[in-house]
């Protein structure tokens, strides 16, 4: 994030220009399920930006 920080912020507060960050997570296990370290989230409280989640279980 940090080399990119300004263009991200600079698209993001673009008038008709949504930014989002998507995790998806398939898994065949009903008892699974995954970690986000700190580190990783910085871009969505440097963009203010949504992190979404799609977690599936099949």
């Amino acid at each position: 994030m940090q080399p990119h920080q300004a263009f991200f912020r600079e698209l993001a507060a673009e008038d008709g220009i949504d930014v989002d960050l998507f995790c998806g997570y398939r898994s065949d296990c009903a008892e699974c399920g995954f970690e986000v370290q700190p580190e990783a989230l910085e871009i969505v409280q440097a963009l203010s930006i949504p992190l979404e989640v799609s977690v599936v279980f099949e």
